[in-house]
């Protein structure tokens, strides 16, 4: 079997990314944490992952959901100082995300870039 990679998949950098959030409505809730990783040459190369302390209580059914408690997040930097870093380790990066539309909304948010 060959295992080489198709140039589709090693010509580009990709930054494969998930949030988690406090919920749904991108308007009235935050980002709890942030994982990613950047796929160069079709290999992980480097990744991005922290927890973040939200503007918004954290609901049992989020917790559950996630495994995120308040406790986790208590000490973790704030957004605004972890987006700009975010940002940075996407910049010229194919993304990829299971559930783009969603997450891409809540970085934009957080980034204050326009729809």
């Amino acid at each position: 079997m060959d295992e080489k990679l198709p140039p589709e998949l090693t010509d580009e950098v990709f930054v494969v990314f998930d949030l988690e959030t406090t919920g749904l409505d991108v308007m009235s809730n935050g980002i709890t944490e942030v994982g990613a990783v950047k796929i160069i040459n079709g290999k992980v190369s480097e990744q991005f992952t922290t927890l973040i302390k939200p503007d918004y209580p954290i609901t049992d059914e989020i917790v559950r959901i996630t495994g995120i408690t308040e406790e986790m997040v208590k000490d973790a930097p704030k957004i605004s100082s972890v987006i700009p870093d975010f940002m940075k380790f996407i910049d010229g990066a194919v993304i990829v995300a299971h559930n783009a539309d969603f997450d891409v909304k809540f970085i934009k948010r957080f980034a204050g870039a326009e729809e």
